[in-house]
């Protein structure tokens, strides 16, 4: 549809029409409707009195775009349900079989009963346009997946907005809850880092209960301004999203949103915020609070507010904004806006948390320098922890680093689990303490964490990813090369599945495979290193070991730029039968404190050393035997729920 002019307003019997906006509004109460539904109501009202076919409909709301015709049928079913009937009983919205739809009201260009109106007439109808013209053919409609869902939302009315206490009048419980990121009131303001913020915050302060809400980074693909909320709900698996616009200026904030049943449609509650920008906390409490009694949640006492200053969290928003676009770069930039924020409040937990956090991630995602990242890291979680011992993330941000670099299985492990303890529908609680317990060899625990974390997020792209590799090192290669496959499929843009899939490839000697995956995982933005070893590999397995030895002195010529862990030159010198030079690299990977090292007790491409006596001694000196590294120790039990091993893809 063309956009608007700024001044294309409409009136109606106490209803406002706004183009611009796409806002319908009655006696000054804002009215919940999706953009198409708004753009369906302008096409009727300017043809007002007027037939407008089924197809001329189609053509004017999705032009060039080929859809289902129940959208069309169930966005109508709104409209005459929000708009009603006229004051001689006749409906607004009016279906003639057949032939097409009519608006019937008398619609105004100014408000009715101002003076000055363009025309020179006071309160007077504006005469209707013809028709809009389409092909002789109409439109053909197809089946389209995506529009399915959205189909599916469109069946029931919508309230009218209100600010009174929402009625928590559901017939099913709701125990899965999505916040999509908020919106910008119009095109042309948007601001990501605010929008996708605030519903970062509300998912912090509606976690603390007892639903499942879905993370930041599954819901922030739902931010488009024309995103319906419901299928957005479907496809999320929830069984209720928040949606909302936020927009500020002169030092103010202005929030409207709104809470919808994905089952059957319902608005379960309406709010409308306007206050000034210090007030931002009391607005996402204001909202918690009452989405909270919308769905009879019950929210925990303990979640506080962790800092007063609005700059603070401004900068900690900016910060979690870069840290989550996961390049060296952004991991750099984040960091600089969380030590800036905690300048201006040094009481502040999540800026720690999330320099802990940026900074191991880089490590093992980017290879990184360990040693200067993760004790960076590990100061600033322990600093979190100090501060908000009752924060689940403080303690898993600690638990990870001292796994990866300090070795210490035991506080690891307490760590996580304190964690978990803490908060056990988090993802993060779930998938890290399972990513510890792999590595330990503990990997039916491990399994059933990542499985229970697919159930908090069915979304996540990592957990998708980290589940196959939980597979592959529990030795189960053909579950772990479809699992990957399936996550490939789904997320073909995400390299994290491209490399882990190299691994179980390597396994089953599909060399050839291993090649093409590091080469996309590469191209889709990987900066692990691990790409070129697994090449590397793959050729020495080939009998290209000309070309294995050219990748090799390639990443020990990268070692004058970038840090390049010995435990990865050990795997190549491994693949070319090299014993002597592998172990003594290993040897420095212990040395060095190697994150890797932690994989040494699973990783298969060891199993032809592990009779070697210096090989021994590296187990022996790495400590898995500790008792929380023994397969039989007591597992977390997630939740008490009993789930199988391998959780289905969607």
């Amino acid at each position: 549809m063309d956009s608007p002019a700024a001044d294309d307003v409409h009136w109606f019997d106490g209803f406002r029409l706004d183009a611009g906006q796409r806002l319908l509004s009655r006696d000054g109460r804002d009215i919940p409707l999706s953009p198409k539904a708004v753009e369906i109501l302008l096409v009727l009202v300017r043809h007002r009195g007027r037939i407008v076919s089924k197809n001329q409909l189609l053509e004017a709301v999705w032009k060039n775009v080929v859809v289902e015709e129940s959208n069309l049928y169930g966005y109508l079913h709104i409209l005459r349900n929000t708009l009603g009937n006229d004051r001689d009983g006749k409906p607004y919205v009016e279906t003639l079989p057949r032939r097409g739809y009519r608006f019937n009201g008398v619609v105004h260009r100014e408000p009715p009963g101002e003076e000055g109106d363009r025309n020179g007439a006071v309160g007077a109808a504006v005469p209707a346009p013809a028709a809009p013209q389409v092909g002789r053919m109409g439109r053909l409609p197809v089946a389209v997946a995506g529009m399915v869902l959205a189909a599916l939302v469109l069946t029931l009315g919508v309230l009218f907005f209100n600010k009174t206490e929402p009625r928590a009048e559901v017939t099913a419980p709701i125990r899965v809850l999505a916040v999509l990121p908020f919106k910008p009131v119009a095109e042309g303001a948007h601001n990501e880092t605010f929008e996708l913020g605030m519903a970062d915050s509300l998912i912090g302060l509606l976690g603390n209960s007892n639903l499942i809400v879905r993370p930041v980074g599954t819901v922030r693909r739902f931010g488009s301004l024309d995103q319906d909320p419901i299928a957005a709900g479907k496809d999320l698996a929830a069984d209720a999203v928040l949606d909302g616009t936020i927009s500020t200026a002169d030092g103010r904030v202005r929030i409207t949103t709104s809470l919808w049943r994905v089952a059957d449609g319902r608005q379960l509650w309406a709010g409308k915020f306007d206050e000034k920008f210090s007030g931002i906390f009391d607005i996402q409490d204001s909202i918690s609070l009452r989405v909270a009694n919308a769905v009879n949640a019950k929210l925990s006492g303990a979640r506080r507010r962790y800092t007063q200053n609005t700059e603070a969290y401004r900068l900690y928003l900016l910060g979690n904004h870069h840290a989550q676009l996961l390049t060296p770069r952004d991991y750099a930039i984040a960091i600089q806006y969380f030590k800036q924020a905690i300048a201006l409040d040094p009481d502040y937990p999540w800026p720690y948390i999330g320099i802990a956090t940026a900074d191991r991630v880089n490590v093992l995602s980017a290879d990184a320098p360990p040693t200067e990242r993760m004790t960076e890291g590990k100061a600033a979680a322990e600093k979190a922890v100090a501060l908000a011992p009752e924060l689940a993330e403080a303690h898993v941000a600690l638990g990870m680093i001292v796994f990866f670099h300090d070795w210490d299985w035991d506080k690891a492990i307490g760590q996580l689990e304190q964690a978990y303890d803490i908060s056990p529908n988090l993802e993060d609680t779930n998938i890290e303490l399972a990513h510890a317990y792999s590595n330990l060899g503990r990997h039916e625990d491990a399994i059933r964490l990542s499985t229970h974390a697919g159930v908090i997020d069915p979304l996540s792209p990592r957990r998708w990813a980290l589940h196959g590799q939980f597979l592959f090192y529990a030795g189960r290669n053909e579950e772990s090369i479809r699992h990957l496959r399936k996550a490939i499929q789904t997320l073909p843009d995400f390299w994290l599945p491209h490399l882990f899939i190299q691994r179980p490839y390597l396994e089953m000697g599909m060399n050839k495979e291993v090649i093409a995956e590091a080469d996309q995982a590469t191209r889709l933005g990987s900066h692990s290193l691990e790409n070129t070893v697994n090449k590397a590999c793959a050729y020495a397995n080939l009998g290209d070991t000309g070309e294995a030895r050219t990748l090799l002195a390639e990443l020990e010529k990268a070692k004058a730029t970038r840090y390049v862990g010995p435990y990865l030159l050990a795997v190549v010198h491994n693949a070319l039968g090299e014993t002597g030079p592998t172990l003594a690299l290993l040897e420095e990977a212990y040395r060095t404190r190697d994150w890797r090292m932690t994989f040494l007790k699973v990783d298969p491409r060891w199993n032809n050393l592990r009779s070697e006596p210096r090989f021994a001694e590296l187990m022996r000196q790495m400590k898995f035997d500790s008792p929380v590294a023994h397969p039989g120790a007591e597992p977390v039990n997630p939740a008490g729920v009993s789930l199988p091993a391998n959780p289905p893809l969607r």
